[in-house]
């Protein structure tokens, strides 16, 4: 399983240093991971289309989705804090 994302806008790639990432790709054990990773993510970085991936390539969740199923799982984590 791969989650796959970019960081920055492709419109920004010409003024980012040679070898610097666009694409950024991580390996994980399974979904609920590959999951969790992005609700984290969204904390601190502006993920723009992310989309998880079996490793043979077949499409899992892809971006809008992805995203609006993270929503659901902040909603949850926050409605469990306060309880």
């Amino acid at each position: 399983m791969r989650l796959l994302y970019a960081d920055s806008l492709i419109s920004q790639v010409d003024s980012l240093p040679f070898g610097d990432l666009v694409l950024r790709c991580e390996p994980h054990p399974d979904n609920e991971s590959a999951l969790s990773r992005v609700v984290r993510l969204r904390e601190t970085v502006n993920l723009i289309m992310p989309f998880i991936v079996e490793d043979d390539g077949t499409v899992i969740w892809s971006g809008t989705e992805l995203l609006q199923e993270c929503d659901t799982r902040e909603k949850g984590i926050r409605r469990a804090k306060r309880v």
